[in-house]
C-alpha cells in the first residue's frame, strides 16, 4: 500500500495568485489587433500585413507555418498578404496568435518537469487537435453550445497558460505533488490544488479575463479538466479542448509532469458525439501532428 501524503495548508492564496499574474507578459498587442483586423469585413490582406510586419521575428514564424504540409498550400507563401489571400484571414488570425505566444510558452518550466519547447509543443499540438476535433463535432444537445474551429484553436493553444504563474511556485514542491498524486490515484491537476490550494486551469481563467478574453474560451481554460463544468453554452468548447489535451497526453506531446493519471473524460466525447469514432479521431489527430509538426515546431530548424 502507498503511504499516505501529508499535504501542508494551502501555501497560496488567489490573491497572491493574481498578483503573481501581473508580473507575467500581457497578451501581444500584434495578436490583438489582428483578432480585431479579423472581424472587420472590409479590412484588407495589406493592412494586415503590415501589422504582422512589425515583427521580423513574427512573421518568419506566421510564414513557416503557412507554408506547413498541414495547410496544403501548391507554392510558397512569402509575404503575409499573400498567406492570407490563401489561406484567409481568419486562419492568419489563428496563426498570428500563435506565433505570438511562442516566446511566452516556450521556455521551460521546472514546476511541471516540462524542458524548453515542451509545453510549445503539447500547446500548438492541442490547437490543431481541438480545430480538428471542433469539424468533426456534432453535439448532441443545445446547451453543449456551437463550436468553431477557429476559437477551438485558440482554446486549445492556450489551455494550460496557467502553468506559468504556478511553474515558480510548484517548483519546490514538484515531489509531493507527485507523490500525492500516486498516493491518492488521482489526476496530477488533483493533487496540485491539494498542494497549492487551485490548479492550474484556475491560473489560467484569471490570466485570461486580465486578458479581456472571451467568456467562451474563459470557460474552456478553466475547465478543460472538468468540461461538463462549463457553463451554459460553453460546454462544447470545453470538451474539445479536454478531449484535446488529453489525446496530446496520451500521444506524448509535451508531456511533463502533470501527465500522470491523466484522464479522458468518455462524457465530453459524448456530449460532442464523437464517443464511436474516438479511435479514429484519436489517428487522425497523430496524423494532423505528423504533417504539421517540423514547421510548427520553432525549436528545430526545417
Amino acid at each position: 500500500m502507498t503511504p499516505a501524503v501529508n499535504v501542508a495548508a494551502p501555501m497560496l492564496s488567489l490573491e497572491r495568485l493574481l498578483h503573481s499574474v501581473e508580473d507575467l507578459p500581457s497578451l501581444p498587442e500584434v495578436a490583438v489587433r489582428v483578432a480585431r483586423m479579423a472581424d472587420d469585413p472590409d479590412v484588407s490582406a495589406d493592412s494586415v500585413g503590415r501589422v504582422v510586419a512589425t515583427d521580423q521575428a513574427l512573421t518568419a514564424r506566421v510564414l513557416r507555418m503557412a507554408n506547413s504540409a498541414y495547410y496544403g498550400v501548391a507554392r510558397r507563401v512569402s509575404t503575409v498578404p499573400e498567406a492570407v489571400m490563401i489561406l484567409g484571414l481568419r486562419t492568419i488570425r489563428t496563426l498570428t496568435m500563435a506565433a505570438s505566444i511562442y516566446p511566452m510558452v516556450s521556455r521551460g518550466l521546472p514546476g511541471y518537469a516540462l524542458g524548453r519547447g515542451d509545453l510549445w509543443r503539447h500547446s500548438i499540438g492541442a490547437a490543431l487537435c481541438a480545430q480538428a476535433l471542433a469539424r468533426r463535432a456534432r453535439p448532441t444537445s443545445h446547451v453543449i453550445g456551437p463550436v468553431v474551429a477557429d476559437e477551438a484553436f485558440v482554446a486549445g493553444l492556450l489551455h494550460d497558460i496557467g502553468k506559468m504563474a504556478l511553474s515558480i511556485h510548484l517548483k519546490d514542491h514538484l515531489g509531493t505533488t507527485r507523490q500525492k498524486a500516486l498516493a491518492d490515484n488521482v489526476p496530477f491537476v488533483v493533487a496540485e490544488r491539494a498542494v497549492l490550494g487551485f490548479d492550474h486551469a484556475q491560473a489560467g481563467a484569471a490570466m485570461s479575463e486580465k486578458w479581456n478574453l472571451p467568456a467562451s474560451l474563459v470557460q474552456a481554460i478553466a475547465f478543460h479538466h472538468d468540461p461538463l463544468r462549463a457553463s451554459h453554452g460553453n460546454v462544447g468548447l470545453a470538451c474539445v479542448t479536454h478531449l484535446a489535451d488529453a489525446m496530446c497526453l496520451i500521444l506524448g506531446v509535451g508531456v511533463g509532469g502533470d501527465g500522470l493519471l491523466s484522464t479522458l473524460h468518455m462524457e465530453a466525447a459524448e456530449a460532442l458525439g464523437l464517443a464511436d469514432d474516438l479511435d479514429e479521431v484519436t489517428a487522425s489527430c497523430l496524423d494532423t501532428l505528423r504533417l504539421a509538426g517540423p514547421s510548427f515546431d520553432f525549436e528545430k530548424a526545417l
